[in-house]
């Protein structure tokens, strides 16, 4: 393995188990608590998926950077450590959860949307399958979220046993 595959393996592993430990303090009322809230999901997506491309495409359109990076600043779906960031600063649980798995099942269609939207932008030629999308949301996102939820449900405090009488 190359010191470049090692640093990718590495960047891999520490975002599973940020996400992981992020489940591990998580419910399944947790994961979809900014459905319950019309008002705050809607504002989210806003900023999410319009005003942040917006911002980042006219600043990298501005800076001289390599397309790929200019695409993947303006593209990508909140990265893994946002919740974390998000809980420092006094968010709650619910929402930096919720957050992070609903943009994880978006970016499902609006990363190749908005590919499609900036290569045209920027006269190029790229693409990538929802499917691809798919299986990296899965495995860096979706899959070490549940797995941490599912550890937490199963070391319950509650569901200790009580001791016999005797």
């Amino acid at each position: 393995m190359t010191a470049f595959e090692l640093i990718i393996l590495a960047v891999r592993a520490s975002i599973f188990l940020t996400v992981l430990g992020l489940g591990m303090s998580a419910t399944w009322r947790d994961a979809t608590a900014i459905l319950r809230d019309p008002g705050l999901l809607a504002r989210s997506l806003i900023a999410m998926f319009v005003a942040m491309p917006v911002v980042v495409g006219i600043v990298a359109y501005a800076v001289d950077l390599p397309l790929v990076v200019k695409v993947a600043l303006a593209i990508a779906p909140v990265p893994p450590i946002l919740p974390k960031k998000e809980l420092n600063l006094g968010a709650r649980t619910g929402y930096a959860v919720s957050l992070l798995s609903l943009s994880a099942v978006l970016a499902i269609v609006y990363v190749p949307v908005a590919l499609e939207v900036f290569v045209r932008i920027f006269e190029r030629q790229a693409t990538i399958s929802p499917i691809a999308i798919a299986k990296i949301m899965f495995t860096s996102v979706l899959a070490p979220l549940l797995i941490g939820m599912a550890i937490r449900r199963s070391h319950r405090p509650w569901r200790r046993r009580r001791p016999r009488p005797s």
